[in-house]
């Protein structure tokens, strides 16, 4: 009996009417992210998760909809060589700035680049980091595959 009442809230969230909303929401976000960003040459892909918590989502729950409980994350590969972690970071406020324009919520923005040599990655998760300077996001990047010595 106990192990059914713990079950019973898990199974209002985990709905497929949620699974198909949260779909929904990714396509829609995914369109507003490309026609955002579509001019960025140095983007080369991008995926978005969204997690819906509202357990009751209907057929219309659309991005307009989102709460504040819900998550979205989005993570964006960037190509091309950077020659070090301020290039890297110069490029990834300039997206930040237009996906600042979006006026969308996100929980956690990852940006990734490999090139030959090295490869960078950033993780902005708050509005600090959002709206960070250049040189402060800079200090946040984190470099693969071979020392900062290497490509400074």
């Amino acid at each position: 009996g106990g192990g059914a009442a713990a079950a019973t809230p898990l199974l209002d969230y985990y709905t497929p009417q949620r699974a198909m909303a949260e779909r929904r929401v990714e396509r829609q976000l995914e369109e507003q992210l490309y026609e955002q960003l579509k001019g960025d040459a140095q983007i080369a892909g991008m995926s978005v998760w969204v997690d819906i918590r509202d357990p009751q989502v209907g057929e219309e729950f659309s991005t307009g909809d989102l709460g504040d409980l819900d998550s979205v994350h989005l993570d964006l590969r960037l190509q091309g060589e950077f020659a070090d972690k301020l290039a890297f970071a110069t490029a990834v406020r300039g997206i930040l700035d237009q996906l600042d324009a979006l006026g969308v919520r996100m929980d956690r923005i990852s940006f990734t680049a490999e090139g030959n040599r090295v490869a960078y990655s950033l993780q902005v998760q708050d509005q600090f980091q959002l709206h960070m300077r250049t040189d402060l996001l800079e200090k946040q990047v984190v470099v693969h595959g071979g020392s900062v010595d290497e490509v400074d």
